[in-house]
């Protein structure tokens, strides 16, 4: 049994690793305009992001059962492998000018989502459980997450160079690069022991006593219910401020701005050690509030120096993520974790998939500007539920 904490405990080490390589993708600030380039649409663009969703969306509940059934590790190698194809697909949609190459490796992308969706934070979970320190998952998440911002970072900071003497499609030709050693890196977990103990539980028994647990808990109901809505007006806000600040400031500085971004929210992931003494909905709330100012602030100005202070909202990036992922694990039962996340996974992955869509037809209809304002009234309306709930179960 000793033997097995230790080898198991090298997962520390490898989470933190897989996440600095999952997050280095250099292309990530521009990707927007690096898909209307070649879809000649902001809404096709935001498109290749709402097809990706959808597919995630239909493999939630299957993909969390095979995570449950199959094994950690053997779900986030398979998710790996196909980010990879992916990221090669879009490669060459860039040279050869083809939204179906788009559309296929987005395809992919999706499945690889399903795929990763709730098995990284059970298999984070589990570790820390056999290791009998399930009561720091917050702090082990927050710094695995620390180390994607990092990896953000570092891409940004290679994207300056690149798009300063080489093209997008260059670019997005790096990405493979991160993306494959990731692949690797993965092939190196150790499996949590408590999955073998799962596998002779009949599929589908899984997923009804998921959607029973989760029927019987109004409070996961209504925290995934606004998660849902926060996590739309983010990724949304994240997806399309790159292309944003590219109206206000030349390209290759776009990506110096997300630098500055990425090493806000790893400052944001670090600090949580030292602020989850204050409570979960409290973080949330004033990380919201933190959030709301500094995208506001930015558009009021609307100047070549809104891009630097909007890239100061992640510095309540990373609390209140590690907030709402840890109010959420909390509520989820034990051998079924990785499958309720999934059905949540999968609300998400639709709206998610219905706002990016709205969100690109909102910018060729209105403006980028407009848009982002449409976005932080969402927030709001989120941050008003999260006080509400602070207020009943606090």
């Amino acid at each position: 049994m000793e033997f097995t904490k230790i080898k198991i405990k090298r997962n520390i080490a490898l989470f933190k690793i897989a996440s600095f390589f999952d997050g280095f993708w250099p292309l990530s600030p521009l990707v927007v305009v690096y898909f209307e380039q070649i879809t000649h649409s902001y809404a096709y663009a935001m498109g290749i992001f709402s097809i990706s969703n959808i597919v995630q969306s239909l493999l939630e509940i299957p993909t969390g059962v095979i995570s449950d059934k199959l094994g950690r590790k053997k779900t986030l190698c398979s998710s790996s492998f196909l980010f990879v194809l992916c990221f090669i697909l879009y490669a060459l949609a860039g040279n050869f000018g083809l939204t179906i190459l788009l559309i296929i490796g987005a395809f992919f992308w999706g499945v690889a989502m399903a795929l990763q969706s709730g098995t990284n934070e059970a298999m984070i979970y589990e570790t820390m459980e056999q290791l009998k320190r399930s009561s720091k998952y917050d702090i082990l998440f927050s710094q695995v997450g620390m180390f994607s911002q990092i990896g953000l970072a570092s891409g940004a900071i290679l994207a300056t160079f690149v798009t300063y003497f080489y093209s997008l499609n260059v670019l997005a030709w790096v990405c493979v690069v991160p993306m494959f050693l990731h692949f690797v890196v993965t092939l190196l977990y150790i499996e949590p022991q408590k999955i073998a103990e799962m596998k002779k539980e009949n599929s589908i028994m899984y997923f009804f006593e998921a959607i029973k647990k989760i029927k019987s808990n109004p409070k996961l109901q209504k925290i995934a219910m606004l998660q849902i809505f926060d996590k739309c007006s983010g990724f949304s806000a994240h997806s399309i401020e790159g292309a944003f600040f590219d109206t206000l400031i030349p390209t290759y500085a776009v990506n110096i701005v997300r630098t500055i971004k990425q090493i806000s929210g790893a400052t944001s992931f670090y600090i949580v050690k030292y602020v989850r003494k204050f409570g979960l909905f409290k973080l949330l709330i004033a990380s919201n509030i933190g959030n709301i100012f500094v995208r506001s602030l930015g558009l009021l100005l609307n100047n070549f120096v809104s891009p630097f202070i909007m890239a100061l909202v992640n510095l309540f990036y990373g609390v209140s993520t590690t907030s709402q992922s840890t109010l959420v694990q909390k509520e989820l039962s034990k051998s079924e974790r990785a499958t309720m996340t999934s059905i949540i996974s999968m609300g998400e992955g639709v709206f998610l998939a219905i706002f990016y869509y709205l969100v690109g037809f909102l910018i060729d209809i209105f403006s980028l500007y407009t848009t982002m304002w449409c976005l932080i009234f969402i927030k709001i309306v989120v941050t008003v539920g999260y006080y509400f709930m602070l207020k009943k179960y606090k």
